[in-house]
């Protein structure tokens, strides 16, 4: 459960929700920090209620692709076993629901991934699949959507940097770190100005906001 909203991806975010209940295997790609996993958590979150059952499969510290298939099971609640059945246990546990699986963080081990979600789709016609990955996976089906850096102010006025996706994701997290500001003409170009030098990146706003506690925005 996000401790932060969303700010922006409005258009994008409707985009995957439609694909998603159209498609079976969508992946969110994107350069690190763009903010792949926050917006797949509100994909997820916006049709989950649709599902018989949601499962969340975080990949970023698994370090083969044995650890892949015992990453499913464990999350769809399946002891361990490192055997050569345990792909057969898995579709078995998984095939008559109608099943959400999201593999979260699958860069470093896209082949082991679609691997995976490759057979998942071959015998289990229910199951439908979100992947987030620097990579894609490359598979048939496969439904590419890229996460790009929030949108930036076009110009550094307050309306502009108010308007903008970027903009508003920094003055959100300055506030939350204790540096309440509204747009406005005194400020306005310096809010332009980090969210130019950052490149609109989620992650790289986000860890500058937090220096809001100690620092002026200046």
């Amino acid at each position: 459960v996000p401790t932060t909203p969303l700010i922006g991806r409005g258009e994008l975010l409707d985009e995957l929700v439609a694909a998603i209940r159209r498609d079976r295997v969508v992946t969110l790609t994107g350069a690190g920090g763009s903010g792949k996993t926050r917006l797949c958590i509100e994909v997820v979150s916006a049709v989950a209620g649709e599902f018989d059952a949601v499962h969340w499969v975080d990949l970023s510290t698994v370090t083969n692709a044995v650890g892949v298939v015992d990453e499913v099971a464990a999350v769809i609640g399946l002891q361990g076993g490192r055997n050569a059945g345990l792909v057969d246990r898995i579709v078995h546990r998984v095939r008559g629901e109608q099943t959400l699986l999201v593999f979260d963080n699958a860069e470093h081990l896209v082949e082991a991934t679609a691997t995976m979600v490759t057979r998942l789709l071959h015998r289990c016609s229910e199951v439908r699949i979100v992947v987030t990955s620097r990579e894609t996976l490359g598979i048939e089906g496969e439904i590419v959507r890229s996460v790009p850096p929030l949108e930036l102010p076009s110009v550094p006025t307050p309306d502009a940097v108010a308007a903008s996706e970027a903009g508003s994701f920094l003055v959100d997290r300055l506030g939350r770190a204790g540096l309440r500001i509204v747009p406005d003409e005194a400020n306005a170009a310096l809010v332009h100005r980090i969210c130019m030098r950052l490149d609109g990146i989620p992650l790289a706003l986000e860890l500058a906001a937090a220096r809001g506690a100690t620092l002026s925005l200046d």
